[in-house]
């Protein structure tokens, strides 16, 4: 399994419009991306321009196959720009690179 958490800071007046992508995103994953475990979006109760992303997969080529995704396309292709400020990966301790996170040990199937 491989997963990401990651913290989006949102333009100003573009958190509805990231919102609904991202809940469009999780029915089509849900319907066809089998490979992907979870896909779980936050808001934040301290923050209201900040949009947190967990994401899971059962291995690298699920996540592969997401990236390749017309959803993943789109966003990489010019939404995120016109949604997002910034973004970082994140652990409970902190900023991390952004890179994929290997599951060590799991309850997931």
């Amino acid at each position: 399994m491989i997963a990401k958490f990651i913290k989006f800071n949102v333009k100003p007046g573009k958190k509805e419009k990231l919102l609904d992508l991202m809940k469009r995103g999780v029915q089509v994953m849900g319907d066809d991306e089998p490979g992907t475990l979870r896909f779980d979006v936050f808001e934040s109760s301290d923050d209201d321009s900040v949009v947190y992303l967990y994401e899971a997969y059962v291995g690298e080529a699920a996540f592969a196959a997401h990236k390749q995704s017309e959803m993943f396309q789109a966003f990489i292709g010019g939404l995120k720009d016109e949604y997002v400020e910034s973004w970082e990966g994140l652990m409970p301790e902190g900023p991390v690179e952004l890179g994929t996170l290997t599951a060590i040990a799991t309850t997931a199937e």
